[in-house]
């Protein structure tokens, strides 16, 4: 594979319209409903013969699904990223200055679930 075929193929995953089918069936079909047709919870929730709740969890999973893929697909497209995973987290990922910032506690996250 080419440099430019690289390029092309990373540009085409990050796309919305490819991140979006690769969401689960019930994922897409709320956030078509909600996000491209304009329905309201409870209208979406009656299309989908479903329940408000459903609706809203759904979108909340479908949305945060997308932003992980987004970053996961950004991240390894830049060639300083390495696989390294953070003490507390799953989000592999950081580059090398950004690991030694977080390993010596003047990273964005310092703080620690209990220090308020």
């Amino acid at each position: 594979m080419t440099t430019d075929e690289a390029v092309t193929t990373d540009k085409a995953a990050t796309r919305p319209s490819t991140l979006i089918a690769a969401l689960p069936h019930r994922y897409r079909a709320v956030l078509h409903l909600r996000i491209a047709c304009g329905l309201s919870i409870t209208d979406t929730a009656r299309a989908l013969n479903t329940d408000a709740a459903s609706v809203r969890l759904a979108q909340h999973h479908a949305l945060n699904l997308l932003r992980h893929q987004l970053r996961h697909s950004r991240n390894m497209s830049d060639p300083r990223r390495t696989l390294i995973t953070e003490p507390g987290t799953t989000s592999p990922g950081r580059t090398e200055e950004e690991r030694v910032s977080w390993t010596r506690g003047v990273g964005p996250s310092s703080a620690g679930p209990h220090d308020g």
